[in-house]
């Protein structure tokens, strides 16, 4: 009895997760469907996608592009769908795409140990993103999960050319990537100004490694 209930958790698993699956590749099933679309379902639709672009406005690394760059920006990712221990990517893969928690949450894992889980809000991916560097952490869904993905395709157009954009970006990664280094080290306030040299210089590297990403 024990083994009967077991089994149809694992049949409930990975028919769900071949329904994710099947969602993200743009696969339908092909069973005879009526599709009724209606005022409240379209209003709906209407005020998800709103609050997708409010998240999205709040991501450290555009909070400071214009209303103009974020409305050419958001219509640009995708949403993408994830069962419950689905692997985001794996530690090591290459990649260059950005990931924003719309519903759910991450659990990030180094050197097989977690280190973070990611909720509501969040983000995730943003070196593959704007350098192409392989992904230094696996990501796994630690239940149901809708993200918002943002390309290298995606974002070329928007920062091509525009330098004030690359600029923005690169200070606020260099930022965030030194202080997950001073993470688990005491600092005091006189050290402040020679972190802030630190971090203009991991600016300047940053900076040329974008553009060299994105061949401009």
């Amino acid at each position: 009895s024990d083994k009967y209930d077991r089994k149809k958790i694992i049949e409930s698993d990975i028919y769900k997760n071949i329904w994710y699956a099947f969602h993200r590749n743009g696969i339908k099933i092909p069973f005879p469907v009526r599709e009724i679309h209606n005022f409240s379902e379209n209003t709906e639709s209407l005020n998800k996608n709103r609050e997708k672009e409010e998240i999205f406005k709040k991501i450290e690394f555009f909070k400071d592009l214009t209303e103009q760059e974020i409305k050419e920006l958001f219509p640009r990712t995708k949403s993408r769908v994830y069962g419950k221990n689905e692997k985001i990517f794996t530690e090591g893969d290459e990649g260059d795409s950005f990931f924003v928690i719309y519903k759910g949450k991450v659990s990030i894992i180094i050197n097989g140990d977690k280190v973070a889980t990611l909720k509501k809000g969040e983000f995730f991916g943003e070196m593959s993103l704007f350098t192409g560097k392989q992904r230094s952490a696996t990501a796994i869904a630690e239940e149901d999960l809708e993200l918002l993905v943002l390309d290298k395709a995606g974002f070329s157009e928007i920062i091509m050319n525009n330098e004030n954009i690359i600029h923005k970006i690169s200070e606020a990664i260099s930022r965030r990537e030194f202080e997950n280094e001073m993470r688990n080290r005491r600092q005091s306030e006189i050290n402040r100004e020679k972190d802030d040299i630190l971090i203009k210089k991991k600016q300047n590297s940053m900076m040329e490694k974008i553009k060299k990403f994105f061949e401009l």
